[in-house]
C-alpha cells in the first residue's frame, strides 16, 4: 500500500509538471464551493474533484486501478478525468459577469486569459519542448520515415518484410507503412522466443549470435539497430547485411535470406 501511495504522489508531481495551472484550478474550486446560489454546480464538480481526489490518493484503491486497469506508468493520466477545464471556464464566467459594463467584462477576461497563459509553458519553445515542427506530411520522426523506405527499396516491389527494431521506432512505422511487419509492438503480449528477442533488443550489451538466430526463426529479415562500429562488426558477423544508415540507425538484411 505504501509504495501505491508513494507511486500516486509521484505521478501527482508529473501532471504538474513546470506551470502553475494546479494553483489557478485549486483557486477556482475554492471559489466554486464558496459561491453562494452554486447547489448543482458545487454537488456535481466540486463534488466530483473531492471524490476524484480521494480515489487517486487511497492507497487501496489507488493500487487497484494501477494494477488492474491504467498500469504504474500511466497513473498520472487518472487526471485527465478532472473537470478542471470546465471548472476553470466556469469560474472565469463568473469572475467577468460580475461586472455590469461591457469595456470591463473585456478587460477582466483579457487579464484573465494573460493569467492562464502566464501560468503554463509554450510547448514549441525550448529545448525541453514536447513538440517540435512537423518535418513531413505525415508528422513522424524523419529516421522512422527513412528506416521504411530503405527497406521497401531493398526489398523491392511486392517483396517481403518483416523487421525487428527499437521500440522508439516500431509505434511509428506501424503509421507510416503497415505493410512492414514487426516481430513485435508497443506492450504486446508476446509469445517467448519474440520476447527473448525483445530482451535482448533492450539489453546494453546485447548477445548478436542469440538475437539472429531468434530473429530467423521468426522468419525476420530485417534488423533495425541504433548505429555503433563495434556493435555493426559483431551484427555483420552473423550474416546480416548493412544496407544504409539513417540518423542514430543501421538497417540490415539477412544475408540468408531472399530479398
Amino acid at each position: 500500500m505504501r509504495t501505491a501511495l508513494q507511486v500516486a504522489l509521484e505521478r501527482v508531481l508529473w501532471y504538474i509538471g513546470d506551470g502553475w495551472h494546479y494553483i489557478l484550478f485549486l483557486l477556482a474550486l475554492i471559489f466554486l464551493i464558496i459561491s453562494r446560489g452554486e447547489k448543482e454546480n458545487r454537488k456535481w464538480l466540486a463534488g466530483y474533484s473531492i471524490l476524484f481526489g480521494a480515489v487517486y490518493i487511497c492507497p487501496f484503491t489507488a493500487r487497484i486501478i494501477m494494477k488492474y486497469c491504467v498500469g504504474y506508468l500511466v497513473y498520472w493520466r487518472m487526471f485527465w478525468l478532472l473537470p478542471s477545464s470546465v471548472i476553470l471556464a466556469w469560474a472565469a464566467a463568473k469572475l467577468c459577469t460580475r461586472w455590469k459594463k461591457g469595456w470591463a467584462q473585456i478587460v477582466c477576461m483579457l487579464l484573465l486569459t494573460a493569467v492562464i497563459a502566464l501560468a503554463g509553458e509554450n510547448p514549441y519553445v525550448g529545448t525541453d519542448a514536447p513538440y517540435e515542427k512537423a518535418v513531413n506530411m505525415q508528422k513522424l520522426p524523419a529516421d522512422v520515415c527513412q528506416v521504411c523506405n530503405l527497406i521497401n527499396e531493398d526489398r523491392g516491389e511486392g517483396g517481403y518484410a518483416s523487421a525487428v527494431m527499437p521500440d522508439s521506432l516500431i509505434g511509428y512505422v506501424r503509421q507510416y507503412d503497415a505493410s512492414i511487419e514487426l516481430v513485435y509492438g508497443r506492450r504486446s503480449k508476446l509469445k517467448k522466443r519474440r520476447r527473448r528477442i525483445h530482451r535482448q533488443m533492450n539489453r546494453e550489451d546485447p548477445n548478436f549470435s542469440k538475437l539472429t538466430k531468434m530473429i530467423r526463426k521468426e522468419k525476420a529479415n530485417y534488423l533495425v539497430y541504433e548505429a555503433d562500429e563495434r556493435q555493426n562488426e559483431q551484427i555483420e558477423s552473423c550474416g546480416f547485411l548493412k544496407i544504409g544508415e539513417v540518423g542514430g540507425y543501421i538497417v540490415y538484411r539477412d544475408g540468408k535470406s531472399v530479398s
